[in-house]
């Protein structure tokens, strides 16, 4: 550390590589202690009294001022922009209004933590935040406006509301993390209306299959653990699935085509010309819903997913495990032959 006597006022400088510190943070800003990251610090007190501060942490960089009764300033680094507020007083919500928020999630890469790494969190340490981002970005895809608001209550912290709005995306969810004896669990409930829910999933890398989909996903979720402790392997709760007019891409072809052709009953749209769910890569849909059961990463559903196709219905069964993606499943295929009916009797009268 460097001090010195300026005009203003007093100017300390510090640096270090942070090397044998562990730094428990979200985001890019964690690190082990094996890790070096550089920080840079100067903190400023004026002659009025007033204090401030330049930080540079990775590729973090925080400009604050106190004053009115808190720190005021500007947050920037690769994965955000913006400015943060945080009061002194530790009940009040710390408010970070971001001009932009860039995120990158995936199933695969999520590792549930230690239990002793679950332990020295407490939902009691977390201050209550109002983040607001203008634009959030999740794994390269835009979507819309990000607004998260939570508040302390007895035995844990909740969040209130999440809400993301953008042309395609609708989602609303909110949730908590409860202290229990020397755990903790993590709640989550939530509810996506998406245009093109395909893209969406994709996004959200749950599902790289469907395509031209709109619809809705409702589920009720929990894992033990805080909710840096989120990992599939630990996922229980309820998935609830609603989908119009979409299409699987990875669908064997030649049974998508076949099931096509045998769709008498589809005459109608035939006659209006419309043989995309022939001529394109995959196998169309007009309906499909489907309500799952989580326990500890393993998806299962007893017939519950119902695929209303141009030429069947599909019943599906059996089990999926998150984590290593293997599938156990029984289909059960009801062709639509009603259709062939009126045009088997043309056939007779000639």
């Amino acid at each position: 550390s460097l001090a010195e006597m300026r005009r203003g006022g007093l100017v300390v400088n510090s640096s270090s590589d942070l090397k044998g510190m562990e730094i428990d943070l979200p985001l890019t800003l964690g690190k082990t202690r094996q890790q070096s990251r550089k920080l840079e610090l100067q903190w400023r007190l004026s002659n009025s009294g007033a204090p401030s501060f330049k930080l540079d942490y990775g590729d973090m960089k925080l400009n604050m001022q106190h004053r009115q009764g808190g720190w005021n300033g500007e947050i920037s680094s690769g994965a955000l922009a913006g400015r943060l507020t945080i009061p002194d007083a530790r009940g009040e919500l710390v408010r970070a209004d971001l001009e932009r928020l860039d995120l990158a999630f995936s199933l695969d890469s999520q590792a549930a933590r230690s239990d002793s790494g679950g332990k020295r969190r407490s939902p009691h340490h977390l201050r209550p935040f109002h983040l607001t981002s203008n634009k959030l970005t999740l794994n390269g895809r835009p979507f819309g406006k990000l607004s998260v608001k939570t508040r302390h209550i007895p035995g844990g912290h909740e969040m209130t509301r999440l809400k993301v709005e953008s042309p395609n995306d609708n989602l609303v969810a909110s949730g908590s993390w409860m202290q229990q004896g020397q755990g903790a669990t993590t709640t989550l409930k939530l509810s996506l209306v998406a245009a093109e829910i395909g893209e969406t999933l994709k996004s959200l890398d749950l599902s790289q299959q469907l395509d031209k989909a709109q619809g809705s996903i409702d589920a009720d979720l929990s894992w033990d653990g805080s909710p840096a402790d989120f990992a599939t392997s630990r996922l229980n709760g309820t998935l609830l699935l609603d989908t119009k007019q979409g299409r699987f891409s990875e669908a064997q072809p030649g049974l998508a085509r076949i099931l096509g052709f045998l769709n008498i009953g589809a005459l109608k749209r035939r006659l209006q010309l419309d043989f995309s769910d022939l001529t394109e890569k995959g196998f169309s849909f007009d309906e499909m819903r489907g309500r799952f059961a989580l326990r500890k990463g393993a998806v299962s559903t007893d017939g519950d997913l119902v695929i209303k196709a141009p030429a069947a219905d599909i019943h599906v069964s059996g089990d999926l495990d998150l984590a290593t993606r293997q599938v156990e499943q029984k289909i059960r295929v009801i062709p639509d032959i009603h259709g062939m009916l009126p045009l088997a009797g043309v056939a007779a009268g000639g």
